[in-house]
């Protein structure tokens, strides 16, 4: 019988073997046939086993045993891997390959790239890589600073616009203080352009100093025709801009003699108003954030809970979820005056107005401790708002330049604000400087920030600089990688600062002062 499509006629599977038929014919044992070698087993190929020892247990399942700690975990080939023992051996506490201050293993630590680990990392991804010095990393990031200096001030003195200004100051793990000032302008195809121009250290956090710090870096730059400065509230900046406003108002192309030069950070006041308002209900809110800072499966969880702040009580959670709804218009408008590379300037008296109506909605309202809070965010917000003469005559200008808005709006949100007398003068205020300037102004009041984010996340990736393991950098390559940076990625694309994402790194603005955001976590 043959097999179909073959050649070979099939064996049956009864057929004795020919060594069989020899054996009975015989009547003597033939000598077994001998069988082929065993295949010699693979060498463990992964690099784990260098930190593991291979095994199997009692059951038959192959595992994988630390070195360093003992712990066992599976190992088969065929099933779940090295993948658990990768995973221990990236986070054994008892390992001398892991950073004990980190939970990952670095491979980055070390000037540079000597770290080993990071070294076997390269020779993997590309053998070929030579690892430069660290003079020669500081030599050319320098370099690369120094031209795209050049371009900014190039860029800046063709341009005939005004630019704003915003500053904050820092203090670095070096203990120095840093100054980052950041210029705002519209170029000529109406593109508004954000730029780190300085980060430089100064002697101290003083007003004075800021301010000297200010003019002198403007003056290095050649900049001279600057409309408005925006800084936060701190007392060390108003002493600040009456020096600069002092410095400035003898110029010729100074505007109105400086008069308008101060704007005020809406991010910080809205924080401040906030934080007031929050003040008549601090137990609720502290007791809540110290129960979420409590390991889940801590079993001295509520002894220690009840000896400190107490338990959070079921009203504790309904105030939360009130508050919530209440404070979520404020966090959205944080987000809304954050930006750095879309206009806000032209929302800052609309965003004012909306905040205004709301205080005085919740302060009639039926609820007694929101009620209570209102009152209290209104009285601080009066102090920056409440007077029409204290807000700066641009705020009102860049209003009517939103085509949405116009003269019209102003006027009745003047009306809605303030009482009758001051909104006819301050309307004729705006008419006088408004017209007979507005092609002039257009560019440059849309240019106003309203933040001063645009510098404080400057200090963000400052901090990434200037870590644990880099704190030997000079100031002066300190300012050369952060404006370096600044710049390079302003050249290569144009994204909007990620409020969402930078707030931690921007420690809420002030060191985790937003408590409108985190007040329950």
């Amino acid at each position: 019988m043959e097999q179909e499509g073959s050649n070979n006629p099939m064996i049956p599977f009864n057929v004795e073997s020919p060594n069989e038929e020899a054996r009975e014919a015989s009547g003597k044992e033939m000598p077994p046939v001998p069988l082929a070698p065993k295949r010699k087993a693979m060498a463990k190929r992964s690099e784990v086993w260098h930190h593991f020892t291979a095994f199997v247990a009692e059951d038959g399942t192959r595992k994988g045993r630390c070195n360093y700690c003992g712990k066992e975990y599976a190992a088969d080939s065929k099933s779940i891997g090295t993948r658990p023992l990768i995973y221990h051996m990236n986070h054994c506490t008892m390992s001398p390959f892991l950073d004990p201050n980190q939970r990952e293993v670095n491979v980055v630590k070390g000037e540079g790239g000597k770290n080993q680990g990071f070294r076997h990392f390269m020779s993997k991804v590309q053998p070929k890589f030579v690892f430069p010095s660290r003079f020669t990393v500081s030599r050319d990031s320098f370099q690369l600073y120094i031209n795209e200096r050049n371009k900014l001030k190039q860029l800046l003195r063709n341009s005939t616009h005004r630019v704003c200004l915003t500053t904050d100051t820092w203090t670095s793990l070096q203990r120095i203080n840093y100054m980052c000032l950041t210029v705002h302008f519209i170029d000529n195809d109406w593109k508004l352009n954000k730029r780190i121009i300085n980060f430089c250290p100064i002697d101290s956090h003083k007003g004075e100093a800021i301010g000297m710090a200010v003019e002198r870096c403007l003056i290095e730059w050649g900049i001279d025709n600057v409309l408005t400065m925006t800084v936060d509230n701190a007392s060390s900046n108003d002493i600040a801009i009456a020096y600069l406003k002092k410095r400035f108002s003898t110029r010729k192309n100074s505007v109105i003699r400086c008069e308008h030069f101060h704007v005020r950070c809406v991010a910080h006041i809205i924080n401040l108003v906030v934080g007031d308002g929050l003040s008549e209900i601090s137990s609720s809110i502290m007791r809540i954030r110290a129960a979420v800072r409590f390991e889940v499966l801590d079993p001295s969880f509520k002894s220690e809970m009840e000896g400190d702040m107490g338990v959070p009580t079921c009203n504790d959670w309904e105030v939360a979820r009130r508050l919530t709804l209440f404070l979520k218009q404020f966090y959205e408008l944080t987000l809304r005056v954050s930006g750095s590379y879309y206009v806000t300037s032209n929302t800052y008296f609309s965003e004012i107005k909306s905040v205004a109506s709301n205080l005085d909605q919740m302060v009639n309202n039926n609820d007694l401790e929101l009620g209570l809070m209102a009152s209290n965010m209104k009285r601080k917000f009066d102090k920056y708002w409440g007077n029409i003469e204290k807000a700066n005559m641009f705020i009102y200008i860049v209003a009517i330049l939103d085509p949405r808005a116009k003269l019209e709006y102003v006027e009745f949100a003047f009306q809605q604000l303030y009482n009758g007398e001051d909104v006819s003068r301050m309307c004729h205020k705006v008419r006088d400087t408004l017209f007979p300037t507005l092609a002039i102004m257009a560019r440059d009041v849309l240019a106003i920030p309203i933040s001063t984010v645009s510098s404080e996340s400057a200090f963000s990736t400052g901090g990434r600089v200037l870590d644990a393991f880099r704190s030997s950098l000079t100031p002066k390559i300190v300012q050369a990688l952060i404006c370096g940076q600044d710049w390079i990625r302003a050249s290569v694309t144009r994204h909007e600062i990620k409020i969402e994402e930078d707030l931690e790194d921007l420690e809420l603005l002030e060191n985790g002062n937003f408590l409108f955001y985190s007040f329950i976590i």
